[in-house]
């Protein structure tokens, strides 16, 4: 009983970390507002299959996700960032959820306790837990795929209801964010039975049944594509946005060690502590279980997958994680008192103890002018008092009177799993704390900030119109503005042609805009384009 209320009190705690965040923060625009933008778009032209970005063909992504984001735009007459991001935060807990369930045979309650605070508080799927994207729902449908797999094969599942949700999960995968969602149970599935010498099995699990209702659900799809978008957009969505990106990507193409040098701040700050273990556990005396190859297989081959295909970054890892982490937990309790164990936990720790001397020092910079405020302080003085305690008990918590090895083991391992809980809890709190400062930053990660200013200084002034020059992704602001955006092309900067407008550009550039009137919104500047009275003769700006 006590389990469970500690089980669930981490699942409300982490809701309640991510809480101001969710209500506060706008939409970022390398992604999100194109993603919002796209749905407006498809709204207006009522299409559901072939999406278009300003009027260009948009095939890189399928159209779940795209469909969450329309409903709630209709259902609630514009975009809600909290309400869209639940999108990322329930999958994130229904996959700590579903894992947890998976192996509460084949481990212990303290194991799978570690397991789920170290996965939730990961640097990769905590970032990915919020953010409005797709990669954490179609996690979420991977882990159910291969949970059906294992029941199959472990003959759990009684009336055969898994073998035909097996083929269903992966097509949701597909259909969320394309070919990886059937790669990575493929691939996995296919290695982990060649490894456990059960290669005649392969058809069993990708015979008839799951290739037909992928068939007939993919065919249905592409139907529906091709109704709305013509060959060219289906040929871009089965061709270009697949084997192009897999053999020579034409966008986020990296070197093959990508992922073995990003993995290691993705899994931050359980990094040593996970690889070390998942390096340990390839030796057969630490794997106990089939279950625990099974995860091991998975993380592994589906990093190997995604380093052979051209395009990669970052969020593309997410699937492997839960399976990484699930399967170190599994090892952990073999490393009870052990120099390495303390050695992967000191240094998270130490570098939490250095948060509040590293907001002294950024405060000062010119750039970071947000980090001079009261709540940034309290953040990083939470963290250095997380990191000094979690040293305290790392070194210095420890029974001076131990009279035997078997005791002070015993001591240090609990002392291991009190620090892993410690750091978490205090990256939950930093979270919550940190949170309420969305509103100041907002102004220089988003363009929602820069839009009411421009709103603001329209009324004022009396001026309608409003263009951008030199923003990325500006053209995406029409969801703020309701019509499209007049995003001025030229290299050179925009002159007072005899219409007054308001100009929308990074701050940086002000050096060119000397005579005119300018404000400035974090790390965005607004210049005023407009006829000037001086002593009763017009002075055009």
């Amino acid at each position: 009983m006590r389990q469970g209320k500690e089980k669930y009190l981490l699942y409300i705690s982490v809701c309640a970390a991510f809480l101001p965040t969710l209500l506060l923060r706008d939409p970022t625009p390398a992604n999100e507002l194109r993603y919002l933008s796209i749905a407006d778009e498809a709204l207006r032209n009522h299409t559901f299959f072939a999406f278009t970005n300003h009027g260009v063909p948009y095939a890189d992504k399928p159209p779940l996700y795209f469909w969450i984001i329309m409903l709630f735009r209709w259902i609630m007459g514009c975009h809600k960032v909290w309400l869209l991001s639940l999108f990322s935060l329930l999958p994130a807990l229904s996959v700590v959820r579903i894992m947890d369930k998976w192996t509460v045979t084949e481990t212990d309650w303290e194991s799978r306790s570690l397991a789920r605070i170290m996965l939730l508080t990961c640097g990769l799927f905590f970032g990915a837990a919020f953010i409005l994207r797709m990669d954490m729902l179609m996690c979420m449908f991977i882990v159910l795929a291969l949970r059906s797999f294992w029941r199959i094969m472990t003959r759990e599942d009684k009336a055969g209801r898994e073998r035909w949700l097996l083929p269903l999960w992966i097509f949701l995968a597909v259909f969320t964010k394309g070919p990886i969602g059937l790669l990575v149970p493929f691939a996995s599935t296919v290695v982990f039975l060649i490894l456990r010498r059960r290669s005649k099995e392969i058809f069993r699990y990708w015979g008839w049944r799951t290739l037909g209702v992928l068939l007939v659900c993919c065919l249905l799809w592409f139907t529906a594509v091709y109704a709305e978008g013509g060959s060219g957009y289906l040929y871009d969505l089965l061709f270009q946005q697949t084997a192009g990106r897999a053999i020579n990507s034409f966008h986020h193409a990296e070197p093959f060690y990508y992922y073995g040098l990003s993995i290691w701040y993705c899994l931050a700050p359980w990094s040593l502590l996970i690889v070390g273990v998942i390096v340990a556990s390839l030796s057969p005396k630490f794997v106990r279980t089939d279950l625990q190859c099974f995860f091991l297989c998975t993380g592994i081959t589906s990093l190997v997958l995604l380093s052979c295909i051209s395009s990669k970054l970052e969020i593309y890892m997410l699937p492997s994680l839960p399976f990484l982490i699930y399967a170190a937990a599994m090892s952990l309790s073999r490393f009870r008192d052990n120099i390495w164990m303390r050695m992967a936990l000191t240094v998270p720790s130490v570098g939490f103890s250095l948060a509040l001397p590293a907001i002294v020092i950024l405060a000062r910079q010119e750039d970071m002018p947000y980090l001079n405020e009261g709540l940034p302080y309290a953040v990083a003085t939470i963290l250095t008092l997380t990191g000094a305690y979690s040293l305290y008990l790392l070194y210095m918590k420890q029974e001076a009177n131990a009279p035997e090895y078997g005791r002070y083991r015993i001591k240090r391992q609990a002392d291991n799993a009190q620090v892993i809980k410690h750091l978490g809890a205090g990256m939950l709190i930093a979270l919550f704390v940190g949170g309420w400062i969305w509103p100041k930053l907002n102004a220089y990660t988003g363009y929602g900030t820069l839009f009411r200013d421009a709103q603001e200084l329209s009324k004022e002034y009396k001026i309608k119109e409003i263009r951008t020059w030199n923003l990325p992704r500006s053209e995406n602001m029409d969801i703020y503005m309701g019509h499209a955006v007049d995003v001025v092309q030229t290299a050179t900067p925009p002159v007072y042609d005899g219409k007054p407008f308001l100009l929308l550009t990074k701050k940086n550039n002000l050096k060119v805009f000397q005579k005119q009137e300018t404000h400035t919104t974090g790390k965005y500047a607004i210049v005023v384009f407009r006829e000037r009275h001086n002593n009763g003769d017009a002075e055009k700006e």
